[in-house]
């Protein structure tokens, strides 16, 4: 049972890898490939630090490899943040959040004597039960289908498996050695990130803010009367996501690209 958990860690670790790589080539923005690496780092990070078998480290090793699991918080509410929430600015009071309940995780995992055990499981209960929230309440904005369908099974995964991860190293149940549990947990892991490289990479669907469409959409001819800025601005509106504004009319998008209706 320890070769498995350790061949299923080694799976995952690897699967993560291949996403982040083949997401940082993808045509989407800064924010897709960023969260996608740190959900990839912080999850291998906290799979080589929880196996049932221990795994020795060197001393600095080990103590960056625990700050880079806590931070895992933060990097699934990145992820879930980046894909379901078009506009930039409604994303930051979500990553706060996430980055306090990722210190507390890390003050408990170095110095469990400076904070309470109750506060940090509770905040890390309610930042996943509110993503889980987040991901079904705003549908109610979101105008690509393919999200709209995968919002219930992708919230309830990635919160869900963020849950349990984070709880597990709250709790202390990571650091025990059950053999049992570290196998659930590498298992369930490999398998939630199996289906979501299966559904970011399919090649059918932009799923991304800012996903480049241009070369599926047809070219009209050039003439001499285009004006070739106006063009550019407007495909880096369309590509920023403007598209998905609930209610946006001509005005408002002529006033963001501040010509004249």
């Amino acid at each position: 049972m320890f070769f498995l958990d350790i061949a299923l860690r080694g799976s995952t670790i690897g699967l993560l890898i291949l996403l982040a790589g083949l997401l940082w080539r993808a045509p989407i923005g800064w924010a897709g490939r960023v969260s996608i690496l740190a959900v990839a780092l912080s999850q291998s990070a906290f799979l080589l630090t929880s196996a049932a078998m221990p795994l020795v480290f060197p001393p600095l090793l080990a103590a960056n490899l625990t700050l880079v699991a806590s931070l895992m918080p933060t990097a699934i509410t990145w992820l879930i943040v980046t894909i379901f929430l078009d506009p930039p600015g409604r994303r930051w009071p979500w990553l706060v959040a996430s980055f306090l309940v990722s210190a507390h995780l890390y003050l408990y995992a170095t110095a469990p004597e400076m904070v309470l055990f109750i506060p940090c499981a509770t905040s890390a209960l309610a930042l996943y039960a509110a993503l889980f929230g987040l991901a079904l309440w705003s549908s109610r904005d979101d105008l690509v289908d393919c999200r709209c369908r995968a919002r219930p099974g992708f919230a309830a995964a990635i919160a869900g498996l963020g849950l349990i991860l984070t709880s597990a190293q709250a709790f202390g149940l990571a650091e025990l050695g059950e053999p049992g549990f570290a196998l659930l947990q590498s298992s369930g892991t490999l398998a939630v990130t199996f289906a979501f490289a299966a559904w970011i990479l399919h090649p059918d669907e932009a799923r991304w803010p800012g996903a480049a469409t241009e070369a599926a959409a047809p070219r009209p001819s050039p003439t001499q009367d285009v004006d070739t800025a106006l063009m550019a601005r407007i495909r880096a509106a369309m590509g920023a996501g403007i598209w998905r504004e609930e209610g946006l009319t001509i005005g408002a998008l002529a006033t963001q690209l501040v010509v004249p209706e």
